[in-house]
C-alpha cells in the first residue's frame, strides 16, 4: 500500500478509463479523484442519487457498480478496475 494513504479513512480504488489512470476516493458528499498520478481534485456530488460527481470539468459516474469518467463535454468512457 502507498504510504500516502496512511491514516486516510477513505482508501483509494484504482481504475483505468480508456488509458487514463484514476485513483478514486468516495467520501459520500464528494469524490476525490487523482488523474494519472496528479494532485487529487474534489468532485462534489450532483443531485441526490449519489452516483454522479462533477466539478463542471471532470465528471465521475457510478451506476450499478460500474464507473465512467468524462472530461468537459466529452462522452463518458467506461472504467475497469476498482
Amino acid at each position: 500500500t502507498a504510504s500516502m494513504g496512511v491514516g486516510n479513512p477513505y482508501p483509494a480504488s484504482n481504475y483505468v478509463c480508456d488509458g487514463t489512470r484514476l485513483a478514486v476516493r468516495l467520501m459520500g458528499e464528494s469524490a476525490s479523484v487523482s488523474v494519472d498520478g496528479a494532485a487529487a481534485v474534489d468532485l462534489p456530488a450532483v443531485g441526490k442519487s449519489g452516483t454522479t460527481f462533477s466539478n463542471g470539468r471532470h465528471t465521475l459516474v457510478i451506476e450499478q457498480g460500474r464507473m465512467s469518467w468524462a472530461l468537459g463535454r466529452a462522452a463518458p468512457v467506461a472504467c475497469s478496475g476498482g
